[in-house]
């Protein structure tokens, strides 16, 4: 079974939002944990302060106690999850939002109503993502778990949407006449304290380099030159580690869901993606 580690960035008054999925196989979730473990352990050291959980905005920005810790130690520290993520083979999965357009398509009804907010649209998007990227490989009804942070105002809608999923959205992984919806996802999301579910951090960190980068591309955030470098460095190793760009942001001709989320994302997240080709997870 694999499971899915979500967090999502920008869902407050930012111009872009983003959510990523790290993929875990359960056999092996140990292991990861054990080395965020360790990372903890060893900052908790530098800090002097029991850090609960790591959060990508105040990690880059030196807020709070990383006010204590060097820029160059920080973004080292961001550089060490990344590389975390891809020694360990996790591949990663990514939705954004460029909430003005999203907005406009909802208000002129191109957007279906029950999917309605940000989140709930990166959720959805994560999931068929996910849905058309195991379906391709051998495996059982139920195949992926998704877990998010904590988000109760979207708990109930999100999860009876995984579990009665609507017809349009057979469209986006080529639903055949035999499976039934979204057969390799377990129709009951969990969500859980950021705090104590330590993977949500890492998905915290993937979520916010990527905002950070599509509002560097798209002229929203103004960062120095060695900044601009260092994120977009980071931005595409994560790429390089997605499920790829036809899982995620392939466009098709017409108005089918794929469309939708192609066309709502930022133009910087959607050329970001990375091979096509299937890997261990």
């Amino acid at each position: 079974m694999k499971l899915c580690y979500c967090d999502e960035s920008g869902t407050g008054r930012e111009k872009i939002a983003t959510m990523a999925g790290i993929i875990v196989d359960s056999h092996t979730m140990h292991k990861t944990k054990m080395y965020w473990e360790a990372i903890l352990d060893v900052l908790r050291r530098e800090v002097d302060w029991n850090i609960p959980e790591i959060k990508g905005s105040a990690l880059f920005a030196g807020r709070g106690a990383w006010g204590k810790v060097s820029r160059e130690r920080r973004y080292e520290i961001i550089t060490n999850i990344i590389q975390l993520v891809e020694d360990r083979k996790h591949k990663v999965v990514y939705a954004s939002v460029h909430k003005e357009i999203f907005r406009r398509k909802l208000a002129t009804g191109q957007i279906p109503k029950n999917i309605a907010t940000e989140w709930r649209w990166m959720g959805l998007h994560i999931t068929l993502a996910l849905q058309k990227f195991h379906q391709k490989q051998n495996g059982i009804k139920g195949h992926t778990m998704l877990i998010f942070d904590n988000c109760e105002k979207e708990r109930v809608r999100f999860s009876d949407f995984i579990a009665s999923p609507p017809d349009w959205s057979d469209v986006y992984y080529s639903k055949g006449a035999g499976p039934d919806r979204l057969d390799q996802i377990i129709d009951v999301p969990y969500f859980g304290d950021s705090k104590e579910v330590v993977l949500i951090q890492a998905a915290d960190v993937i979520a916010f380099v990527l905002r950070l980068y599509a509002e560097m591309q798209e002229g929203y955030a103004r960062l120095s030159h060695d900044d601009v470098r260092q994120v977009s460095i980071w931005a595409r190793r994560i790429g390089a580690g997605s499920v790829g760009k036809n899982n995620m942001y392939k466009p098709t001709r017409g108005s089918d869901p794929k469309d939708m989320f192609f066309h709502c994302a930022p133009d910087s997240i959607r050329m970001l993606c990375g091979p096509t080709r299937a890997a261990h997870v």
